[in-house]
């Protein structure tokens, strides 16, 4: 039971994706910017997110594209190589 999505954003818009209690999920950007709970997220970032009941991203000045993956967690470490 898991989301893999591929999102595109315009400049300023907004993704929010409502989760189920206990998901993990994580944010890949692949082209422009964005941002997440604050922090700034540059293109080739990875961000591994929070405990909540929401993914809410907003698209950089250029717009971005990022893959967001979310799912019940497997007890191992999430990595970036």
């Amino acid at each position: 039971d898991m989301h893999y999505l591929d999102v595109a954003l315009e400049a300023g818009a907004e993704f929010v994706l409502p989760l189920a209690g206990g998901y993990a999920a994580f944010v890949y950007v692949y082209a422009g910017s964005a941002g997440s709970d604050g922090g700034d997220l540059p293109q080739h970032s990875l961000a591994v997110l929070g405990e909540g009941d929401e993914i809410r991203v907003a698209a950089g000045p250029d717009g971005a594209r990022f893959i967001c993956v979310a799912g019940k967690p497997i007890g191992e470490e999430v990595v970036q190589y």
